[in-house]
C-alpha cells in the first residue's frame, strides 16, 4: 500500500455538537469522508462503553473518545486523521455527575512539533469549569500551539454569569477566542454555544462555520491552524488481478513448465530460486499486479434520491435560517424527519438483502466489519514509531550472538554415528504435502510473494515438486535460506500505543514454510508421543489437551487437597518474552538428550540459525531494512511453538516440593498443606521458587516478577479464618508478591475460594456488551442472521472452558441463564415477559446446567478414548477394575471414589463419574467422539423436556 503525501501549511480543526453520533452515523461519515479536516472534535457523542470504535469508524481518522458512564447523554471525542498521532494526557472519565466533561491530547506532527488539543462538553448550569481552566492551564506551559474547543453552554452574545466567567478565563490567561456568530439555532432563538479557543490570533489563518442540518441545530464551526503538516493525498493499493484469472489455464501452464534445471541443481537454495521464479512468472502472466485507487463507500445505500432529499432538507433549513418564519421552520422539519426515514428504511433494506442471499462466512463477516460489530482486518493506522526503531526493538540486542563460534558449539553436539533408535525424518509422501498446503487458512502473503490462494489452485500440478523439495530439504539436514525471512506486522496492545513495547510483532513466514513445518510438526509429535517424552504437564500445542483440561488438573487437584482438610498455595509465574529468549544451543542439546538424530539436529540448528526480520508499515506499506535474528524460535511459525514446548520440558526435574502446569509460558507451581502448617508450606514453595529463578537463569529466561501472582486457594471456611497480613511472604528473586482474592488463569477468572461469581460477572458483561452492540443493528438483520451471530459471537464467551465449573451455584447459573435468554429473545424479537421455554425447544437448545453436563460428557468421553492428558486419565476406572466383581449394576460403570465435602463432590472428577453412570447404554456404547456428542445432546434434550 502506497499513500501519496503532500505538506499544507495550516491544521485544519473542526468541532461540532452532533447530539448523538450513532443516530447520524451514516451522514456524518457521507460528509466528512469527502471533507478536508485534519482533526474533527465532537460534543454530545452520546456513546456508551459497549458501543466499540470499528462500529463509528471513520476511514481515514483515528477516533480518541471519553464517554458519560454514569447515565445517558454527554461524552466528548476527536477524530485524527491518520497521519498525525495523539496521545490522551486527561479526561474526565470516572469524574462526578454535572460536571464539565472533556478529553485533552498531545497531537504530534512528523517534524517533532506538538499541538494541546481540549474538546470539552459543559452541561447547562453546571460548575466546577475552573477545574478545567486550571487543568488546561497547568499543561499548556509545555506546548508552543494549543486550542480548545467545546460547547460551554454559555452563550457569548449575552451578557450573563456563564459568558463573563468564559470571558475573564481569557483574558486572564493570555488567550483568543475566535469570532464565529451563532451557532446554536432554535425556533425561535440563536446563541453562540460553541466556541473556539487558541493560545494566538495571529496563528489563525482561517476560520468560519458551517450549516449541518443533518447533525444537530448547532453550526459546525473550524479553524486553520498555522502549522506546517503533511496532508494525505490518497493511498493507492497493489493488489493481484485476480477477477481474470483462468484457474484452468493456469494449471496447465503450470504442468508444461520445464523442472530439470530445478532437479539438477545441487543447492537448496538454488532449487529454491528456481521453483520461486517459475510460479511468480506464472503468476505475473495469468494474474498481473495492478495499483487502484483506494475508495471507501460507507454507505452504498445512500442512492440519489436519498442525496437529493439531503439537499432539499439542507436548502429548507438555510432558507429558515434567513426567514425565520413558522411555515420555514415546519419545512424544514418535514423535510429532516422524511429524510431520516428514507435512510434508515433504505439501510435496513440494503442489509436485509445484502445479508439474505450471503451463502458463505466470508461475505457475513465482511459485512459485519463493515457494519463495526467485528474489528477489521486492517487498520491502517499510523505507527508511533519509524519501521527501523521498531525492528531494532524487536530484535533486540540481546538477541545477536556470533554465527560461527555457534556453528562450531554445535557441531561438538553431534555423535557422528547413525543409531536406528534415535529419532530420523520419514519420506515425506505428496498426500501429507497436499493436506500440509490446504490446511492453510491465512492469506498473509510471505517475502516470496506466493499466497496461500495461488499455491491452492496449482497445488495438484506441483505436487511432484514439492515433494522433491520438502524430501530434499530433511534429507540434506537444510532448511531454504529463502524461506527463513519473516516480515513483522506490529500489532497494538493497547488502544493508544506510544512506546515500542506497547506493540506485537506479528510474523508472515512464506507460505510454503509453513507447510514443511506443519509435516515436519506432524512426525516430531509422533515420535514423541510413541516414546512418551511429552511432559505429562505442559498442556499447550498438543492433541487432546487444551486450557480446559489444564484448569480441570489443576482445580481436581485443589477440591481434592479441600477434601482432605488442606489449603493450596499457589504462584503463577509472568515470563517475559519467553519464545524471543530460547537460545538455540540449549534448545539442541535438550533435543539431543531426547534422542534426536543428527541428521534432524542439522536441520533444526538450519532451521533456526540464519534468520532475518522486516518490520512493514501497514498504513503506508513502508518496509525496514533487514535485520538478523540470533535467538528465540520464530513467532506466527507452526514449528515455533512445538519447539519451545520442548525447550521447557526438562522442567520435571526443577521442583522439589510443588507440583506444575504448564500451558506454552504460563507456569503454575502449588502444593497443599493443613492449614496449621501453612507457614512450613510456603516455605517449601519458596524453595522451589529459587530452583524455578535458577533454572530459568540457565535457560536464559527471565521471570517478571511484577506480573507474577500467588494466591491461596481453599474453601470459603479456612480461606475466612487466614489472616493473609501477618503469613509469610511469598518471594520471587527478592520481591515479595502480595496474595490476591482471586487470579485470572487462562482467560478464567478463579477465586481463593473458587467461588465462579468474579468469572460469571466477567461472562455476562461481556455477553450483555456484544448483545447491545448487536441490538443497534437489530432492524438490519433477518432472524437466521441473528440466531449465527449469537452462534458466533456470544456462546463461545459461554462454552470456554465451562467444563470446568461443575461446582456453579444456582445464583451464577441463574446469572448465565438470564444472559442467554436476552440473547434468545434477540434472535425471536420477543418481549421480556414473553415465557422463554418454548423458544429452547424451537432452537433445540440445552439450558445452562445441561449445556455445562454436555460438555463435561464430552470431555470425559474423549478422556475414556485417548486416555490423554495422562494426568486426567488415570482417575477414571471401571468399577469391575476396582472391585473385581462383575454385576449387572456396574457394566461400564466408572469407579466413584470417597467423597468428604461438597466442595469435592462437585469437581469435575466426581460430577463427570455421576454423569457417565447414570447415561443410557447406549449413550455410553458408541465409538466416536462425533456419535457421542449427538447422543449425548439429543439424551439431554429429552431428559430437560421431561423436567
Amino acid at each position: 500500500m502506497v499513500r501519496l503525501t503532500t505538506y499544507t501549511d495550516g491544521l485544519k480543526i473542526c468541532h461540532v455538537n452532533c447530539q448523538s453520533l450513532m443516530a447520524h452515523l451514516d451522514e456524518f461519515r457521507f460528509y466528512f469522508m469527502r471533507a478536508d479536516y485534519h482533526i474533527i472534535c465532537i460534543s454530545e457523542t452520546w456513546l456508551r462503553p459497549e458501543v466499540g470504535d470499528a462500529m463509528i469508524a471513520l476511514p481515514g481518522y483515528t477516533l480518541h473518545r471519553c464517554d458519560r458512564r454514569d447515565r445517558v447523554g454527554g461524552g466528548v471525542a476527536f477524530y485524527l486523521a491518520d497521519n498525525l498521532s495523539a496521545v490522551v494526557l486527561r479526561d474526565s472519565a470516572g469524574s462526578p455527575a454535572h460536571r464539565p466533561e472533556y478529553i485533552v491530547a498531545e497531537i504530534s506532527f512528523r517534524d517533532a512539533s506538538k499541538f494541546l488539543l481540549a474538546v470539552v462538553y459543559r452541561p447547562p448550569n453546571s460548575g466546577y469549569l475552573n477545574d478545567f481552566f486550571k487543568l488546561f492551564l497547568e499543561l499548556q506551559v509545555n506546548y508552543r500551539h494549543s486550542a480548545i474547543f467545546g460547547d460551554f453552554n454559555a452563550d457569548m452574545l449575552q451578557h450573563t454569569y456563564d459568558s463573563q466567567m468564559m470571558n475573564t478565563f481569557i483574558d486572564s490567561s493570555s488567550l483568543h477566542l475566535v469570532p464565529f456568530g451563532a451557532t446554536h439555532h432554535l425556533k425561535n432563538s440563536s446563541t453562540l454555544l460553541d466556541l473556539c479557543i487558541v493560545d494566538d490570533a495571529e496563528k489563525v489563518t482561517e476560520y468560519g462555520q458551517r450549516d449541518v442540518a443533518f447533525l444537530s441545530a448547532h453550526d459546525l464551526i473550524y479553524i486553520k491552524y498555522g502549522v506546517r503538516i503533511e496532508r494525505s493525498c490518497g493511498r493507492t493499493v497493489t493488489c493481484r488481478d485476480w477477477g481474470r484469472l483462468d484457474e484452468a489455464m493456469l494449471s496447465s501452464d503450470v504442468e508444461e513448465v520445464d523442472w530439470s534445471e530445478l532437479m539438477a541443481a545441487d543447492s537448496m537454495d538454488d532449487k529454491i530460486d528456481i521453483f520461486t521464479a517459475n510460479l511468480m512468472g506464472l503468476l505475473n502472466r495469468h494474474a498481473p499486479l495492478k495499483r487502484r485507487q483506494f475508495k471507501n463507500f460507507p454507505a452504498p445505500w445512500l442512492t440519489d434520491d436519498i442525496r437529493q432529499a439531503m439537499h432539499e432538507r439542507n436548502q429548507a433549513r438555510r432558507l429558515w435560517r434567513r426567514r425565520r418564519t413558522n411555515y420555514n421552520y415546519d419545512r424544514f422539519k418535514q423535510l429532516r424527519n422524511n429524510t431520516q426515514r428514507m435512510i434508515r428504511a433504505a439501510k435496513s433494506n440494503y442489509y436485509l438483502q445484502h445479508f439474505g442471499r450471503m451463502e458463505g462466512a466470508c461475505e457475513v463477516w465482511n459485512g459485519l466489519r463493515h457494519l463495526g460489530l467485528i474489528k477489521g482486518k486492517d487498520s491502517g493506522v499510523r505507527l508511533s514509531h519509524s519501521v527501523e526503531e521498531l525492528n531494532a526493538f524487536f530484535a533486540g540486542d540481546e538477541r545477536m550472538c556470533a554465527a560461527e563460534d555457534l556453528r562450531l558449539s554445535f557441531a561438538e553436539l553431534l555423535s557422528g554415528r547413525y543409531e536406528d533408535t534415535s529419532f530420523h525424518w520419514k519420506y515425506v509422501p505428496p498426500l501429507d504435502i497436499r493436506r500440509a498446503v490446504i490446511r492453510t487458512t491465512s492469506n498473509a502473503i510471505g517475502t516470496d510473494g506466493i499466497s496461500a490462494k495461488y499455491l491452492k489452485i496449482i497445488v495438484d500440478s506441483i505436487l511432484p515438486i514439492l515433494e522433491h523439495l520438502f524430501n530434499c530439504s530433511l534429507s540434506s539436514g537444510f532448511f531454504p535460506t529463502g524461506w527463513k525471512s519473516a516480515l513483522i506486522c506490529p500489532i497494538p496492545k493497547v488502544k493508544n500505543p506510544t512506546l515500542a513495547k506497547h506493540y506485537r510483532p506479528i510474523s508472515i513466514l512464506p507460505v510454503l514454510s509453513k507447510a514443511l513445518e506443519r509435516v515436519v510438526c506432524e512426525q516430531i509429535r509422533c515420535y514423541l508421543e510413541d516414546a512418551k517424552l511429552f511432559d505429562p504437564c505442559q498442556f499447550a500445542y498438543r492433541r487432546n489437551h487444551s486450557t480446559q483440561t489444564c484448569l480441570i488438573r489443576m482445580l481436581d487437584d485443589v477440591r481434592r487437597a479441600a477434601d482432605l482438610r488442606m489449603v493450596t498455595v499457589s504462584v503463577f509465574f509472568d515470563f517475559s518474552k519467553a519464545f524471543d529468549r530460547v537460545d538455540y544451543l540449549t534448545l539442541l542439546r535438550k533435543l539431543k538428550t531426547l534422542n534426536f538424530s543428527d541428521n534432524v539436529l542439522c536441520w533444526i540448528f538450519s532451521y533456526l540459525t540464519g534468520r532475518t526480520q522486516r518490520v512493514r508499515d501497514g498504513a503506508t506499506g513502508t518496509i525496514s531494512s533487514s535485520t538478523p535474528v540470533g535467538t528465540g524460535v520464530p513467532q506466527g511459525s507452526v514449528l515455533g511453538p512445538l519447539l519451545f514446548t520442548l525447550y521447557l520440558s526438562d522442567f520435571g526435574q526443577v521442583l522439589t516440593n510443588c507440583k506444575y502446569n504448564y500451558y506454552a509460558d504460563d507456569l503454575q507451581i502449588y502444593l497443599h498443606c493443613k492449614p496449621g502448617e501453612l507457614a512450613r508450606a510456603i516455605h517449601s514453595v519458596n524453595e522451589d521458587i529459587g530452583s524455578v529463578i535458577c533454572w530459568a537463569t540457565a535457560n536464559k529466561l527471565i521471570i517478571n516478577a511484577d506480573k507474577t501472582q500467588s494466591i491461596i486457594f481453599g474453601t470459603a471456611r479456612y480461606i475466612n479464618t487466614l489472616d493473609l497480613d501477618s503469613i509469610s511472604s511469598i518471594v520471587v528473586g527478592a520481591t515479595p508478591i502480595q496474595y490476591s482474592s482471586s487470579v485470572k488463569y487462562l482467560g478464567v477468572v478463579i477465586a481463593d475460594n473458587l467461588s465462579w461469581e468474579k468469572q460469571v460477572t466477567s461472562t455476562t458483561g461481556k455477553i450483555r456488551s456484544v448483545l447491545y452492540r448487536l441490538k443497534l443493528y437489530k432492524h438490519l438483520f433477518p432472524s437466521s442472521l441473528r440466531l449465527r451471530l449469537v452462534t458466533s459471537l456470544i456462546t463461545p464467551y459461554i462454552d470456554y472452558c465451562c467444563a470446568a465449573f461443575t461446582s456453579m451455584t444456582a445464583e451464577c447459573d441463574l446469572m448465565l441463564y438470564r444472559a442467554v435468554n436476552g440473547c434468545i429473545r434477540y434472535v425471536f424479537d420477543i418481549r421480556s415477559d414473553v415465557h422463554i421455554t418454548p423458544y429452547y425447544c424451537k432452537l433445540r437448545m440445552l439450558k445452562i446446567g445441561a449445556r455445562r453436563d454436555y460438555f463435561v460428557g464430552c470431555q470425559l468421553f474423549n478422556l475414556l478414548q485417548t486416555r490423554q492428558p495422562v494426568l486426567l486419565a488415570e482417575s477414571y476406572n471401571l468399577r469391575t477394575q476396582i472391585t473385581g466383581r462383575t454385576t449387572r449394576a456396574s457394566t461400564g460403570d466408572l469407579a466413584l471414589p470417597l467423597c468428604r465435602t461438597e466442595c469435592y463432590k462437585r469437581s469435575f472428577r466426581l460430577a463427570a463419574i455421576r454423569l457417565w453412570n447414570g447415561l443410557p447404554s447406549s449413550v455410553r456404547d458408541t465409538r466416536t467422539l462425533t456419535t457421542f456428542k449427538l447422543r449425548l445432546y439429543t439424551h439431554l434434550l429429552e431428559v430437560t423436556s421431561l423436567c
